[in-house]
């Protein structure tokens, strides 16, 4: 006997923003079932029997717990208590086997049909996502790495609507520019520029006249006026800094032409936001020169100093200036420079002048609230590529404290919870030349995907995976699309003219064919790239399609001689300096 039913509760418990699901009229009629007047279900078969029941110390289930127990087809009340089961009854001979079909709608206005033919439908769908995502872009020994980073592709697709990166499907039913801009970028370097380049284009329509970044947009591109509307400031850089993502990558002059306007309105903001906060604090205190005080920071529940929204600001004065540099509006240009520097100036002065308040050689995560906060500060890294207002005396310790972390989650009593955010510390170990922080930290990543072989997170990780305690949305697609940048910065970067090749590659990417970038976009043109160890001999295989950089780094540890199209390179502390090539040969 198999029994299906249907149940006033939600798949998400309470501590899920689920529990109750109000059911006040259920209906069985044939092969269709409507709940609260809406049809539900169809099957491909009628039940052979069918219960409705109202809850009397316990649903359906109960009711038919002994037995097939037959009912009225229809039922209705107030209560929002009801529930129904439908029950298929066969005999299968040894290696038989039966289909029961269920279709029922996700959404309004889709009929159910469950004579359908799924598994061509199911084929088709595949197939179609297949052709939408693309040939894998990244390759490397370790297949779990090649796989998750191609999964966040497609559960941002699905997450998606037609214009917004949401960052998950249920709970955050909204977009996000912070969220969203980290999606863009990593669609953007899987060969969707398209989808990013609407998402962006879409974004900057709705910018305020005053240039302010609305930081939280419903998916039907209304401004969002619940928690956090209109104090989430870091939304300024964010999106500067994936208008600016794009336009590297695509070189798009129309793009460049439709946002341009948009983005230097966006850096005028940043002036009024720190003119606030300098008519209230004076030149002399650690403020001076800060944004005004947001909520963007995912840990503080109250407007704050936080020195995340100031790296984003930052990254949005040296953005602004690289497209007015390319638009050429020299004025542009010269201004947001200028605002750069200054910006740049007062953000080290403060971070230096709160470390020193507090008595401690950490970087602060914020102005006012004593706090430190290693992942916070590593967007100063990526995306905004602002580190070097860090103050350079304070790096290593606020890093030490970030690798304590990292043996602490993974360490075997650990009965506490913590949110894969951390994976954006993998970008600051990884320049900061500390690979096996960062090595150690993607192996702890890796293995907090939920659920296992899903190949995606919940933006909260409990020890106990059963624990009955909020997880967020999951699949996470923020944290997916960190994921996926990080590998794909490891192994290729862009830093100026220079393009840097395997930054931090762990051995097991090197294993069976080793590593390969197919069609990847970049800054200098699609990348296809084949890299093969054998023996005691690496060979690449390199073609660029676009600009060709000023230089190319290569990272290769315990490397002895190498060879660029046959012609000895440098190679200095395991990197290796060269003019662009075909084929580089490193011999270990």
């Amino acid at each position: 006997m198999l029994v299906l039913a249907v149940r006033p509760v939600q798949i998400d418990p309470y501590w899920q923003h689920g529990g109750h699901a109000a059911i006040n009229s259920v209906a069985v009629d044939g092969r269709k079932v409507s709940v609260n007047e809406r049809p539900y279900a169809t099957f491909s078969r009628e039940p052979d029997s069918f219960a409705v029941a109202e809850f009397k110390n316990g649903d359906v289930v109960r009711l038919i717990e002994k037995g097939p127990r037959k009912t009225a087809r229809r039922l209705r009340s107030d209560s929002g208590l009801l529930s129904a089961a439908c029950e298929f009854a066969f005999s299968l001979a040894p290696g038989a086997s039966l289909a029961v079909v269920v279709s029922s709608p996700m959404r309004d206005g889709v009929e159910p049909r469950a004579e359908a033919p799924f598994d061509a439908l199911r084929e088709t769908v595949a197939q179609d996502w297949r052709a939408r995502i693309g040939p894998r872009k990244i390759t490397v020994g370790d297949r779990e790495v090649s796989d998750t980073v191609e999964a966040q592709t497609a559960f941002i697709l699905v997450n998606s609507t037609e214009f917004a990166f949401k960052p998950g499907p249920r709970n955050y039913d909204r977009t996000w520019i912070r969220d969203g801009s980290a999606q863009a970028l990593a669609l953007t370097w899987a060969g969707l520029v398209e989808e990013a380049k609407a998402y962006v284009l879409w974004y900057a329509k709705r910018i305020y006249k005053n240039g302010m970044v609305p930081p939280i947009l419903n998916v039907d591109g209304t401004v969002n006026r619940g928690y956090g509307s209109d104090i989430e400031f870091d939304a300024q850089g964010e999106f500067v800094g994936i208008a600016a993502d794009v336009y590297r990558i695509s070189r798009d002059r129309a793009f460049l032409s439709a946002i341009f306007e948009p983005v230097v309105r966006a850096t005028r903001f940043i002036e009024e936001l720190c003119a606030r906060t300098d008519a209230q604090r004076g030149p002399e205190t650690r403020f001076h020169g800060l944004l005004a005080p947001s909520i963007s920071h995912e840990g503080y529940s109250k407007p704050s100093y936080s020195y995340w929204d100031d790296y984003f600001a930052l990254s949005g004065w040296r953005n602004c200036e690289f497209l007015a540099h390319e638009i050429g509006d020299k004025t542009v240009v010269a201004h947001a420079k200028a605002k750069g520097r200054e910006f740049a100036a007062n953000l080290t002065r403060s971070i230096r002048m709160t470390a020193k308040k507090m008595k401690t050689g950490l970087i602060p995560g914020s102005a006012d609230r004593d706090d430190i906060d290693p992942t916070a500060t590593s967007v100063a890294f990526e995306p905004c590529r602002v580190e070097d207002a860090l103050p350079p005396e304070l790096v290593a310790a606020t890093y030490d404290r970030a690798a304590a972390r990292v043996k602490e989650i993974s360490a075997p009593g650990f009965k506490a919870n913590y949110s894969p955010y951390d994976l954006r510390n993998i970008d600051a170990f990884v320049s900061l030349g500390r690979y096996g922080d960062a090595f150690r930290l993607l192996s702890v990543m890796l293995a907090c995907r939920r659920p296992r072989g899903w190949r995606g997170w919940a933006e909260v990780v409990w020890a106990d995976m059963r624990a009955p305690e909020y997880i967020g949305d999951m699949p996470h697609t923020w944290i997916g699309a960190e994921f996926s940048c990080a590998v794909r910065r490891m192994l290729l970067r862009e830093n100026g003219p220079t393009l840097e090749l395997f930054r931090a590659v762990p051995d097991g990417w090197w294993a069976g064919e080793g590593i390969t970038l197919n069609d990847l976009p970049t800054a200098f043109g699609v990348a296809n790239l084949r890299a093969k160890r054998v023996r005691r001999r690496t060979t690449v295989d390199l073609s660029l399609t676009g600009p060709a950089p000023e230089r190319i780094l290569v990272r290769y540890p315990g490397a002895k001689h190498a060879r660029a199209d046959g012609s000895p390179c440098d190679i200095h502390a395991d990197v290796i300096t060269t003019k662009v090539w075909s084929r580089l040969e490193i011999d270990f």
